[in-house]
Formats: structure tokens, C-alpha cells, sequence
């Protein structure tokens, strides 16, 4: 049974290994093929949890799973997120360039992991219509990813992620983009404008007004926006920020 949850998933295989490690009352289990990635992903979502968890509000759930599958990405449900099986192989091109960029290796497994678990909080306990608004949601769970690398590896690693893998890739294509509105329903983007729109430019204002209000500031705006929505939806008009 599941307590106050939008909706409901399941995945099932033999051949899990399992790896649980309990943050703040929450049983988080890692589940995956090769019991080494799975510690992995434990690390990652244990610091993650912790984190949003001081930032934003408790999480409320007994449990959180962490689940690889094979899909495309990751997708999140409530008390539970799925990850895209090819994030747990070996050594990627994506690794390869965050040593390069970062001085560590920051590849996709980590960002996946850590982006689907903030889905926790922005979507899950602070619902949202993603359809007609999924910039509501997807933009700060972006941005979230990014305090959750301030957070564990400081703040040098905040700005490089951020200069990296968000501003540069919106530079990058923003030339091709006729209408850069992101406050728009799903069917009125194509897929490249709706990627490099809502998780990317989107965040980039975010982040203009994070760096005006400071760490302090911004974190209690995201509080209080917590507390009064949880269990909720936060419609547009009331996200806590004023970005267009």
C-alpha cells in the first residue's frame, strides 16, 4: 500500500542486486543487475535525498527505489525512479568529458539518478499539469540538480555545471529557435525547442534570479513553496519565481 501518491509503478526481475541505506527515516534501495553499480547509485541518491531533504522540505515517504530499466533516460513515480540501463555500463563519452570539464568524472549515471530524484519533490510531493505546464516542474528539478552539485562537490562545481551543460547548450542552438516562450503547452513545441527551452533557458532564468535573491533567499522562496503546495498542484501563475 502507498499513502497519498499520484500515481503508482512497478518493475520486476530475478536478477537484482539490492543495496538500502536509510537517510532522514527513508529506505532507500538501489536496484541493480551488477551489485557494485547499485552501491553507486545508493551514494548518489543518499546524497541527493539528503540534500533536497534540507533544502526544500522532508520527504514524507517510508521508501524510495532507485531502479534500473531499460528505457530511454530516466522517468520518475512516486517513491520510486527508473534508470536508463545504459547509464550503468562502463566508462562513457559523457564521462570521459567531465573529467575534462569538471576534474571528475560526472557522467550520466549520476545526473539521471540525481535529476529523477528531485522529481521527488517537483512533480511527486508538488504536483504540477505537466502538459499544459511542464515548465513548471522540469526547470526547477533542472536547477535542483545543480544545488545538489553545489552541495556535495561546492560551489566551482555548481558554476561549471551550470556554464556547461545548461548555458552552453542553449548558446549552442538557440540561433534555430523562432519562439523561445516556454510557457506553452507539450503539442505546441517541437522536441529539440521543447528540450533546449524548458531545460535550459528556463533554468538559466532560474538562475539569474537565484544569483539576485542568494542561497539563503532562493532556498526559502523554494521552502515555503514546498510546504504550501505539498501534496498539491502548483499551478503557473503561483511558481515562486517571476521568470518569462
Amino acid at each position: 500500500t502507498s499513502e497519498n501518491v499520484r500515481d503508482f509503478a512497478a518493475v520486476a526481475s530475478d536478477k537484482f542486486q539490492i543495496v538500502k541505506a536509510n537517510i532522514g527515516g527513508t529506505v532507500i534501495k538501489s536496484y541493480a543487475f551488477d551489485k557494485t553499480k547499485a552501491e553507486k547509485v545508493l551514494n548518489y541518491s543518499a546524497k541527493a535525498i539528503e540534500t533536497f531533504n534540507k533544502r526544500f522540505g522532508e520527504y514524507p515517504y517510508s521508501t524510495c527505489s532507485v531502479v534500473q530499466t531499460d528505457l530511454q533516460g530516466g522517468m520518475e513515480y512516486p517513491t520510486m525512479v527508473m534508470i536508463i540501463s545504459d547509464s550503468y555500463t562502463n566508462i562513457t563519452a559523457k564521462n570521459i568529458m567531465s573529467v575534462l570539464m569538471y576534474q571528475g568524472v560526472i557522467g550520466d549515471l549520476e545526473d539521471v539518478v540525481v535529476h529523477e530524484l528531485a522529481h521527488q519533490w517537483w512533480y511527486g510531493l508538488v504536483g504540477d499539469n505537466e502538459y499544459d505546464e511542464a515548465w513548471v516542474d522540469e526547470p526547477i528539478t533542472q536547477f535542483s540538480t545543480l544545488l545538489y552539485y553545489k552541495d556535495v562537490y561546492g560551489d566551482k562545481k555548481f558554476e561549471s555545471m551550470y556554464n556547461t551543460s545548461i548555458k552552453y547548450e542553449y548558446n549552442l542552438s538557440s540561433a534555430s529557435i523562432k519562439d523561445t516562450s516556454f510557457k506553452r503547452p507539450l503539442n505546441e513545441f517541437t522536441e529539440s525547442d521543447y528540450e533546449i527551452l524548458v531545460y535550459c533557458r528556463a533554468p538559466m532564468l532560474i538562475k539569474e534570479q537565484y544569483d539576485k535573491l542568494g542561497d539563503a533567499g532562493f532556498n526559502e522562496a523554494f521552502r515555503q513553496c514546498f510546504e504550501k503546495y505539498k501534496f498539491k498542484v502548483l499551478k503557473g501563475k503561483d511558481f515562486p519565481l517571476n521568470i518569462n
